[in-house]
Order: structure tokens, then sequence, then C-alpha cells
């Protein structure tokens, strides 16, 4: 990394550092209702563990060497401190709502098995791997607005206005991240490859928040509908224009590509699985089954 860039990024961080500051959750949770809606209860809860996991998140960043700027060192400090906050806040959020399905944690029950691989796999990616600022960069753009995507479509949706405004405390803090996380990526971007690289490895990098935590069948159980509802997978597809707008390339669709492949699922099991008992929660819309549409463009 060239001093110039190293520069940049810590004049990025020091504008971020500005905008920093803890949140009063107490007050926000305590007013939500308890309504017994166990569908979003769930997902909160689900929500609440993926927060939690960026301590591990964190010591694979340090891992790969994705962190070797100091601004982007500093940075993860904060994040962190911000995501735990999250977690906590969610969990208790999710009691206050209704009664949380409980997943168990995939990652967790294989644990053992899978650091043999994982984590010499991480060391050898961080020494043989280039640009891997950026591409940590890049996937954390993404990522973030995944996050808040989801905190302000939930938030529009429960039906309980102190939860939206929980919800959009986290959101905003999200979008905070995934600024910093952009115009760090576009500085990182600018090393010669470094584009060519993002467009080759983000198809196989990138995967929806939460799955690795949770296993895809649980996480497609826990947000399947949340992915039914229309406005939700439109706003979901527009994190491709987020990673095209990076990379200089918008044939790239991770996300599109993701959602097309769990439609059919989606479709099937909104078909079987009933309300929940007890909940006031309406039934989600389908994504329109006739043209197969996946955010509102045809695939």
């Amino acid at each position: 990394m060239r001093k110039d860039q190293e520069n940049q990024l810590q004049e990025v961080f020091d504008a971020y550092a500005l905008t920093w500051g803890p949140v009063q959750w107490r007050s926000r949770v305590a007013a939500v209702r308890r309504t017994g809606n166990d569908t979003f209860a769930s997902m909160l809860y689900a929500l609440a563990a993926v927060e939690t996991d960026s301590a591990l998140m964190r010591r694979k960043v340090h891992a790969i060497r994705g962190d070797r700027a100091n601004a982007l060192a500093q940075f993860n400090i904060l994040w962190l401190a911000e995501e735990a906050e999250h977690g906590y806040a969610l969990r208790a959020a999710a009691s206050a709502l209704g009664t949380p399905r409980k997943p168990s944690a995939v990652r967790r029950n294989t644990r053992h098995i899978r650091a043999l691989v994982t984590w010499p796999t991480l060391y050898a990616a961080g020494l043989l791997m280039p640009h891997i600022q950026a591409m940590y960069c890049v996937l954390g753009a993404m990522q973030e607005y995944i996050a808040l995507t989801t905190y302000r479509r939930i938030g529009e949706l429960v039906g309980d206005p102190a939860l939206d405004d929980l919800l959009k405390a986290i959101a905003r803090q999200e979008s905070h991240h995934m600024k910093f996380y952009r115009k760090c990526a576009l500085i990182l971007l600018e090393e010669p490859g470094a584009r060519r690289t993002a467009r080759l490895t983000m198809p196989t990098l990138w995967r929806p928040p939460g799955i690795d935590l949770l296993g895809l069948g649980q996480w497609l159980d826990v947000f399947g509908p949340l992915l039914r509802d229309p406005v939700y997978a439109d706003r979901l597809a527009r994190a491709d224009a987020v990673l095209g707008d990076l990379i200089e390339d918008h044939s790239v669709t991770p996300m599109t590509s993701f959602l097309a492949k769990a439609g059919p699922r989606l479709h099937a099991a909104a078909d079987t699985a009933p309300a929940p008992a007890g909940s006031t929660a309406v039934r989600l819309p389908l994504v329109g089954a006739a043209d197969r549409s996946v955010g509102g463009r045809r695939r």
C-alpha cells in the first residue's frame, strides 16, 4: 500500500470517528410491546447471533491481514463495540416481542473440525492473496448495506413504533459502517489489478450474512417470510449495485444469483408453513411467481 493511500484511509477514519458515539438502547428496548409475533422475534434473535458473531469475524479479518492499515484496525475496534451492542439490544427486543425460536449455530456444532482447515487457510490467504484489504472493504460495504436494509424493512413491517425506532437506530450505525467501507474500498481499488481481483473473487467470496453461522436451511427458515416480501427482495437485490459501482462491473451479481437459487425453496415453504400461533403479523406476500422475478427484474 502506498503512503498516500494510508493517509487517505486515515482521513476517512478520522471523519468516521467524529460521528461515533454510544447509543442508549435500554429505553428503546423497554418501549417494545409484547405482541406475540414469534416470526419477527425469531428473526431478531438470529440477527443478534449474527451481530455477536462479529467478534469472530474480526479475528478472521486480522488473520487474513485485512486490517494492516492502521485506519482499518482502529475502525474495527469501534465497529466491534457497536456490533456487540446491537447483539445485546436485539436479543432483548426479541424476548420483548415474542417467543423466538433459537436456531442452533451450525458453526458452533462443527467448529473443532472446521478450525483444522479454516484458520490455516485464512493465514495462507493473507500471505498469498493480492489486494486483500481492498477485498475486505468491498465485502464490508456490501454486507453492511444488506444489514441496514434488513433492519429498516423489519421495522416497517413489524407494526411497533418503538421497535421500528430501535431498528432504525441500528440501521443508522450500519449505514455509517457501509459508508466507511465504501470510501476505503474506493481508495484501495485504485491499486493496479485490484478491481480485476474483485471481479474474479467476489462471486465465490460473498455469502449472505449469517449463513455460515446458521447454515442455509435454518437461515432460509428464519428469514424466509422476509425474503418473500417483494419490497425487501427488490431492495436486497440492490446490493449488487453497491458491488458493481465499486468494481466498475455490473455483470457481477452474487445477490441476484442467490435470490434466484433460493426462490423455488422459498415459494414451496410459503405453501406449507402456517402463520405462527398467536401471531399478529399478516402473512407477507410472495415475490411474483408467474415471471419468477427477483428484485423487480426478470432473470
